[in-house]
């Protein structure tokens, strides 16, 4: 997992027990210092990945 994950999925995660609070805390810490640039950048990451897997669940049915 990418270290910069944007707050409302570092929400998930945690509400979901996949990661404890001190590592919640760490990641929403690195969203505050990122760079616009960097959040960016990790906006169109996500947006790729949801892209690549609404054409996989496609292809199953």
């Amino acid at each position: 997992m990418s270290d910069l994950n944007h707050p409302k999925e570092i929400d998930k995660l945690y509400y979901n027990e996949e990661i404890s609070i001190s590592e919640a805390l760490r990641l929403w810490d690195i969203w505050e210092k990122s760079t616009e640039e960097e959040k960016k950048k990790n906006a169109i990451y996500i947006k790729i990945l949801e892209k690549k897997s609404k054409k996989s669940s496609k292809n199953k049915q």
